[in-house]
C-alpha cells in the first residue's frame, strides 16, 4: 500500500506543517517519526537498531569532558563554515572519519560539530576542529526533568486537542491507531527540548558566526532546530544526501509548496535520479553533486577480476526474511553444485545481536560480517552479485556493476528507483537469482545514481554561497 499518499492528504487537509504551540512547530519534527511508526506496524517491520541506554557511567564521562577537556567547551572564534556532522564514523587509518563531511575540513575554514553517538564519540576523530555537544545534552537532560511538570500544565490542553485530531484523521483515512499517549509524551518533550536547544544554538552561531552550515540528515532533530536558527539569522544552512530518499521517504516528500523552517536551504543530492525522485518544496534549492566517499573508495578498492562472491546487503527492519533467503542460497547452491561465497553483510545496528536474532546464519555456515573491520566497499570489490531489501549499500554496489536482487517485501517501494532505472531484478525465491546472475538482461551505469567528481562539484557549490567565484 502506498502509505505516502494518504499521510501527506491528512498532513494538508489538517494544515499540519503550519500548526504551532507556542511557537513550536511540531507536526514538523515528529512527522517523520510517526510515518515510520506507522508504516512499521502495517509492515511488521523489525527494529532497526539495537536498543541502547544511556548509562551513569557514560554520563558522569561526559559532565567530566565538558569540564576539563576544550573541544567539549563552547567556541569562541568565528568560522567560515560550521558542519553538523554524522556522529556515526569509520574508521580510515588510524583515525574516525565523518564520511559525509570531513573532505571539506582540509580546504575550509570550518568547525565540525558533532552530538553524542550512544553516548560517546568516535576518538580520534579525523575532523579538522571539533566541537562535542555533550554539554548540551546533558543541561537537556536536566532541564526536561525540571519543566515537564509545568508545561504538561500549561500546555497539556493544547496539545490534547492536537492529538485528537490527528488520531481521528488518521483512524479515517488510514485506519491506523495513532498511540495517542506516545504522541502527547513526544511532543511534550520535543517542546522541551526545543526551547533549550534553539537558545543554545542561537548563542553557538553567534559565537561562530558562519556563513554556511552544513549538515547530514536534516530531520535529525538538533539539524532541525539548527535550520530554523539559521533561517531567523540568515546564515545558509545545506544538507548532504546521506542515504536512499525517493517518492516513499516522508522527510523528503511534501504536499504543495508549504513554508517549513525546519528544512534546510539547499540539499546536495548523489545524482540528478535522487534529486528528481523526492517532493520538496520550492524553498529547498536541489543540486546534484555526487558522493565524494563513494568516489574515494572506488579508487582505493578497484573491482577484481576474480570476482566470486555474493554479498547479503542487512538492517534490522529486514534482517529476519533476508536472513532466511541467505539460507535458502545457501541450500540451493549445495543442491546444485554451485559455487559462490556467500557473505551476509550486517548493519552495525545488528552487529550484537545477530546470534540470537538469526542463529540459522550460524548453522548454515555462512560467512556473516559483524564488524567494521572489513571495509564494505573492499567485499563490492570481489562480489559478482548482491542481495538486499533496500539500503544506500544497495546502490553502492550497482556502482561496483554488481547484479541486483531485491527481495521481495513491503518495503521495496524505498527502492523503486531501482527497477525505473533498470538496476535490479525483484526475487521471491532462490532460482530467480540463479537464472541471471550470469547475463546482461538489466543493468545501468553507476552515474545514474552516482554523480561523478563530487568533490570539486560540493566546492563550486561551496564557493558560490562564499562568495569565492
Amino acid at each position: 500500500m502506498d502509505y505516502i499518499e494518504g499521510f501527506l492528504e491528512i498532513e494538508k487537509e489538517l494544515g499540519l506543517n503550519e500548526r504551532q504551540i507556542d511557537g513550536f512547530y511540531f507536526w514538523n519534527y515528529l512527522r517523520n517519526s510517526l510515518y515510520r511508526k506507522m508504516v512499521d506496524s502495517f509492515n511488521d517491520n523489525g527494529e532497526a537498531f539495537d536498543h541502547y541506554k544511556l548509562t551513569v557511567k557514560k554520563i558522569i564521562s561526559s559532565g567530566l569532558n565538558c569540564l576539563f577537556k576544550p573541544k567539549y567547551k563552547m567556541p569562541g572564534k568565528h568560522h567560515d563554515i560550521l558542519i553538523m556532522c554524522h556522529p556515526r564514523r569509520v574508521l580510515k587509518g588510524d583515525v574516525y572519519e565523518s564520511i559525509y563531511t570531513d573532505f571539506v575540513t582540509p580546504d575550509y575554514d570550518a568547525l565540525t560539530v558533532e552530538i553524542p553517538y550512544r553516548g560517546s564519540h568516535f576518538v580520534p576523530a579525523a575532523s579538522k576542529g571539533i566541537f562535542y555537544l555533550d554539554h548540551l545534552f546533558a543541561s537537556r537532560a536536566l532541564s526536561m526533568k525540571m519543566k515537564r511538570k509545568k508545561e504538561a500544565k500549561t500546555f497539556g490542553p493544547e496539545i490534547d486537542k492536537n492529538v485528537s485530531e490527528i488520531a481521528s484523521a488518521f483512524k479515517e483515512k488510514l485506519g491506523y491507531e495513532v498511540d495517542s499517549k506516545w504522541l502527547k509524551s513526544t511532543i511534550l518533550s520535543l517542546k522541551i527540548r526545543y526551547v533549550y536547544t534553539y537558545r543554545y544554538f542561537t548563542k553557538l552561531l553567534k559565537s561562530v558566526s558562519p556563513k554556511i552550515v552544513l549538515e547530514v540528515v536534516y530531520y535529525n532533530f538538533e539539524n532541525m532546530v539548527m535550520n530554523e536558527v539559521c533561517h531567523d539569522l540568515g546564515i545558509k544552512a545545506i544538507e548532504f544526501q546521506h542515504g536512499v530518499t525517493g517518492h516513499n521517504h516522508c522527510a523528503y516528500n511534501y504536499c504543495g509548496d508549504v513554508k517549513v523552517k525546519q528544512l534546510p536551504d539547499e540539499t546536495l543530492f548523489f545524482s540528478t535520479a535522487w534529486k528528481d525522485s523526492v517532493r520538496l518544496p520550492s524553498c529547498v534549492e536541489r543540486i546534484a553533486v555526487g558522493f565524494n566517499h563513494f568516489d574515494e573508495m572506488r579508487q582505493t578498492y578497484k573491482a577484481k577480476e576474480d570476482r566470486n562472491s555474493i554479498i547479503f546487503i542487512s538492517s534490522g527492519t529486514v534482517g529476519d526474511s533476508l536472513s532466511r533467503f541467505a539460507v535458502e542460497i545457501n541450500d540451493y547452491m549445495k543442491a546444485h553444485d554451485i559455487k559462490y561465497e556467500l557473505i551476509y553483510k550486517l548493519h552495525p545496528g545488528e552487529y550484537s545481536s545477530w546470534k540470537e536474532k538469526y542463529p540459522w546464519l550460524l548453522e548454515a555456515g555462512i560467512n556473516v560480517v559483524d564488524n567494521n573491520k572489513v571495509h564494505l566497499y573492499e567485499l563490492f570489490s570481489k562480489s559478482v552479485a548482491q542481495i538486499g531489501v533496500y539500503s544506500t549499500a544497495i546502490f553502492e554496489g550497482v556502482g561496483y556493476d554488481l547484479k541486483t536482487y531485491i527481495l521481495q517485501n513491503e518495503n521495496i517501494a524505498h527502492v523503486d528507483i531501482l527497477f525505473r532505472n533498470n538496476a535490479a531484478k525483484l526475487v521471491t525465491k532462490a532460482d530467480e537469482v540463479f537464472e541471471s546472475i550470469e547475463d546482461n538482461s538489466f543493468k545501468c551505469e553507476a552515474s545514474t545514481f552516482w554523480t561523478p567528481d563530487a568533490k570539486s562539484n560540493v566546492f563550486k557549490e561551496l564557493d558560490r554561497n562564499l562568495n569565492k567565484g
